[in-house]
């Protein structure tokens, strides 16, 4: 987690960038240092918090299937058209 964290403040900063989806209400740049610091600080809290342990993984473990999970699930549908056909169907409705 926190070579990962490192990341995103350098040397891998803009391929973290790119991932970014465009419609988040955030600057991409924003987005890379706001989750490198929550990832770098859970890092750490792993190898410094060792009685809170157990706390701190289950708390990293939802930080990661929070930006994972509908990533992937974004991933699986984003070929079919899917989202794009939900955006206008939302739109047409309005």
């Amino acid at each position: 987690m926190v070579m990962a964290a490192i990341g995103h403040f350098t040397f891998q900063r803009e391929e973290f960038q790119a991932q970014v989806p465009g419609w988040l209400p955030f600057s991409k740049d924003f987005v890379v240092i706001a989750s490198g610091a929550i990832e770098a600080g859970l890092g750490l809290a792993l190898i410094f918090w060792q009685r809170r342990r157990a706390e701190v993984g289950l708390a990293l473990a939802v930080f990661l299937c929070s930006f994972f999970q509908p990533v992937l699930i974004l991933w699986a549908l984003w070929p079919t058209g899917a989202p794009h056909r939900l955006i206008r169907s939302s739109n047409q409705n309005q």
